[in-house]
């Protein structure tokens, strides 16, 4: 069992890392994944916006599809792409191939720009690295038009590694038919992506959980709502969700310019969770809040500070433009996460749209007090700018900005401990809005292991920009260190109290954290079975070590996992090989056991094609090679199969591995048409050629007519077996002479084709 214990004196951590560093992740990256999200009209436009402070190279494709176009973006700009209709996500609860994927040479930003006349919400793109395994959900409720037409909360999850397991555990009903408090099993593969919608627009999907046992990119909005409920005006909004690793307990919240108010989401990650507002004016709050729980509330143009005892989501909403205040309709609904002030970044490059309606174009900057001087945008200083920073904190130590900008590529760069930025704008009922860039350190994963084997190695490592903090290590074996990463042997088996103290040195606050490790013993594990199995069977692996332990499994194809039991279905021979497993506890890890797999292809068997012969003239027979075991429908066993009439033949066989195989095949009946037609005969009551009958076999279909020299029709049938006896319909015998035959008849022809023969000729009545 963990022991942890963590000491609070009002740090705040910063991320500030070079693009290269692996220290910290923010939204810059090489690697992004994302969908758009169903709109309101079907016709909607999709952008995605890349920029970056580096020329640099790359693509963007929907695989799916084969659909990819390379693109070079210049540093400090942007590159900007339609996105094929596909990436748009359609329906609830079925799983697509809809994902898109960027890929660049040098570290970049991905923003994506949704819309339609009156209808627009953009959003940022995290790359792979900066995704995570738990999510909340964060939507508004949904719109219902007059009572026709349901335009409800939804998000989509998007899949970044092969054989990714999510769970799904519902915060309200959904389309079809999940109820709240439902949990849901799916698996998705790299660029497989599965949406879920609100069953009506009350059932409001906030709070919904997700996890997986490998990254996702998750994607939340509306089709259509407003802002807040009974205004009027109302979009569509579309933001990428923050894994829970990422948030913070401290955000400053800044008014959208020019509104008369904004509202605000805040959602809890643990039980208990206690949230104030600090700033001028009657602010709402305390709020108590317990997991996925949230609470919605309105500021009137003021900024707040907000300060959580436990990590923390905060969104904000731009409301409906007839509530916002602002003349000539300007705004709409608009969704945006803010960043914690923990998460600051020292240089962003962003985007302004300019995109439909968006006239009106600004940026939110938030930075230390201390740090203003420092803070650029576009080279200039914000009192260049003739701008003036407004103060916030329950020390004034947090200074923020509302810049007016023009649309088009921003540079904003810190010289100290770093800024937050969001992009957005307005134009007539028109609005985006989305976070402009920050780090996605995972905060909330704490840095301390979980133990070792006795006098194995361990790796100890702060994970925070050595530039920017100091940190100070207590092994609890009396061994120190303040460096950010090194090794640690310890020599004695037991259990550890180890301290970490983080000095921030932006703003010379202190924190602690502390945890107490296991030393043991490595030991063998149990893990079974090695197995031959056939194609498309299934096994099961299981491994066997000390409770609480945790297992890694590896083996072809790039083939991981990290559960006890592992099954495996539906296999194919190139999944043969060996499975090794290791047993993980407290960080010791077992002698690994290598579990050998078998997979044997199935016997190749086939019969052919269907086919057909003519069994009033020969036979067919049926060829397979030589197994173990053979058995046709009627029980014979050899490897012939003679065929004499039409029907359906099977056969299934066994090979020397026990792994079969089975085949079926139609065989029809299609003799060619075979047909004689006498040219006279004589209805004299001679018992000679009495009727005029043609002779036909092998026939579908058949009908036969004689009309006279004039074209009166004398007699018609579709008996084969029946003829003109050569009499007229009132009995009386026609009169000698020549008469014109008709006959139609469908049959096949040799190569067993449908044909059909339209015959006719003279035939001459004799008496």
């Amino acid at each position: 069992m963990h022991k942890l214990k963590i000491s609070f004196f009002y740090l705040i951590l910063v991320g500030i890392i070079s693009p290269i560093s692996l220290i910290a992740q923010s939204n810059e990256g090489t690697d992004f994944w994302f969908v758009f999200l169903q709109h309101h009209d079907k016709t909607n436009d999709k952008k995605c916006i890349i920029s970056s402070k580096y020329s640099t190279s790359g693509y963007i494709e929907i695989p799916a599809i084969n659909w990819k176009q390379d693109f070079t973006v210049q540093a400090n700009n942007v590159f900007i792409i339609d996105v094929p209709a596909e990436s748009e996500m359609i329906g609830s609860e079925q799983i697509s191939n809809n994902g898109v994927h960027v890929v660049t040479e040098m570290p970049s930003s991905v923003y994506i720009h949704q819309y339609f006349t009156f209808r627009a919400d953009a959003a940022l793109v995290l790359p792979v690295p900066s995704l995570g395994l738990q999510y909340y959900v964060m939507t508004y409720h949904g719109y219902e038009d007059d009572g026709k037409n349901q335009y409800p909360s939804e998000f989509a999850i998007v899949g970044v590694e092969d054989f990714t397991t999510i769970k799904i555990n519902y915060s309200a009903s959904t389309l079809n038919g999940k109820k709240k408090g439902d949990v849901e099993t799916i698996t998705l593969n790299k660029g497989q992506a599965y949406q879920v919608q609100g069953s009506n627009s009350n059932n409001d999907l906030t709070g919904t959980y997700v996890e997986s046992d490998k990254y996702i990119a998750l994607f939340s909005g509306n089709r259509w709502t407003q802002i807040p409920n009974g205004v009027g005006n109302r979009d569509n909004l579309l933001e990428q969700m923050y894994p829970i690793e990422v948030w913070g307990k401290q955000f400053v919240a800044v008014p959208s310019k020019n509104s008369a108010a904004d509202r605000y989401r805040i959602l809890a990650s643990e039980d208990n969770t206690t949230v104030g507002l600090f700033g001028k004016g009657n602010l709402p709050g305390p709020f108590i809040l317990m997991k996925g729980e949230w609470k919605e509330f309105e500021l009137n143009a003021v900024a707040a500070f907000i300060q959580s005892n436990k990590p923390i989501m905060v969104a904000m909403f731009l409301v409906g433009a007839d509530y916002n205040g602002m003349n000539n309709k300007k705004g709409d609904p608009s969704m945006v996460l803010l960043n914690s002030v923990e998460q600051y970044r020292d240089t962003v490059t962003l985007y302004n749209s300019p995109f439909k309606n968006i006239t009106e174009n600004f940026i939110n900057l938030i930075t230390s007090t201390k740090d203003t001087a420092g803070l650029h945008v576009d080279g200039k200083t914000i009192a260049e700018l003739n701008e003036t920073f407004q103060f916030i904190g329950p020390m004034n130590e947090f200074a923020y900005v509302q810049l007016k900008v023009n649309s088009g590529a921003h540079l904003l760069l810190s010289e100290a401990c770093g800024l937050i930025a969001i992009a957005y704008g307005y134009g007539e009922a028109e609005s985006y809005a989305y976070g402009g860039g920050a780090n996605f350190t995972k905060l909330n994963k704490l840095p301390i292991p979980d133990g070792s084997c006795l006098n194995d190695s361990i790796l100890f490592k702060s994970g925070l920009p050595p530039k920017k903090y100091d940190v100070f290590w207590d092994l609890g074996d009396k061994t120190t260190s303040r460096l950010h990463t090194f090794s640690h042997t310890y020599k004695s088996l037991g259990e550890y109290n180890v301290k970490l103290i983080i000095h921030d040195l932006c703003r010379n606050q202190y924190d602690s954290i502390q945890k107490v490790i296991k030393i043991t013993l490595r030991e063998n594990l149990i893990a079974y079975p090695d197995t031959l199995v056939c194609e498309g069977s299934e096994v099961e692996f299981y491994a066997l070590d000390r409770i609480e332990s945790t297992y890694a499994w590896q083996g072809p194809n790039n083939f991981t996992s990290d559960k006890q039991k592992v099954i495996l279905k539906n296999l194919k021979s190139n999944q043969s090989g060996n499975y090794i497993v290791t047993g993980i506890y407290f960080g010791c890890p077992t002698y690994p056991i290598s579990l050998n797999l078998i997979v044997k292809d199935n016997p190749k068997l086939s019969l052919g094609k269907d086919t057909f012969f003519c069994p009033s003239k020969t036979s067919l027979t049926l060829q397979i090679p030589n197994f173990n075991t053979i058995l046709w429908e009627d029980n014979s066993t050899g490897t012939t199969h003679i065929i004499r009439e039409e029907g359906s033949y099977s056969v299934k066989v066994i090979d020397e591995n026990d792994c079969q195989s089975s085949d079926t095949i139609l065989v029809a009946d299609k003799c060619p048409l075979i047909y004689f037609i006498p040219n006279v005969f004589s209805p004299n009551g001679d018992g000679i050629n009495d009727d005029f009958v043609i002779s036909i076999s092998k026939v579908k279909s058949f009908r036969m007519e004689i009309f006279s020299r004039w074209g009166e029709r004398m007699y018609s049938t579709e008996d084969t077996k029946m003829g003109w006896n050569g009499k007229l319909s009132n009995g009386e015998p026609a009169i000698p002479g020549v008469y014109v035959y008709l006959i139609h008849a469908e049959g096949y022809n040799e190569k067993g084709e449908s044909i059909i023969e339209n015959i006719t000729g003279d035939l001459t009545l004799l008496r």
